[in-house]
């Protein structure tokens, strides 16, 4: 399970980097349209179709918009950080080995170019 789940992020914070370096209005663009809309309206929408209501939903609405985090997927170091929060959250081992960090740091810079390269390939549509 870890591999595939990591791999996927991975790979999504790749694109969404990607997106931000060919065009750095994105993450502007991207956070304005969030605090549009109102995180007690998104709540309350959520508590009325969930099963388990939430009280702090609003809350990590206003700190998403706040940390501004699509940013760090733009350094590896600061990357790295927010998988390693991506683990914890879903209760996955730490990255936090340091023969872990090593490998990923070296890995990153091709997986990078890789995926820079195939960006508009993996959002194509099915046909």
């Amino acid at each position: 399970f870890r591999p595939s789940f990591l791999g996927h992020v991975v790979v999504e914070v790749l694109i969404d980097a990607t997106l931000l370096q060919r065009d750095p209005t994105l993450g502007l663009q991207y956070y304005r349209a969030i605090e549009s809309v109102s995180g007690a309206w998104v709540q309350g929408v959520v508590n009325r179709v969930a099963r388990v209501p939430t009280d702090q939903l609003e809350h990590w609405i206003s700190k998403f918009c706040e940390l501004r985090f699509l940013y760090d997927y733009l350094d590896d170091d600061k990357l790295l950080h927010r998988l390693g929060q991506v683990m914890q959250r879903v209760s996955l081992p730490p990255l936090d080995g340091h023969h872990c960090q090593q490998s990923l740091r070296g890995w990153l810079p091709q997986a990078r170019r890789t995926v820079a390269q195939r960006c508009d390939l993996l959002l194509e549509r099915p046909k």
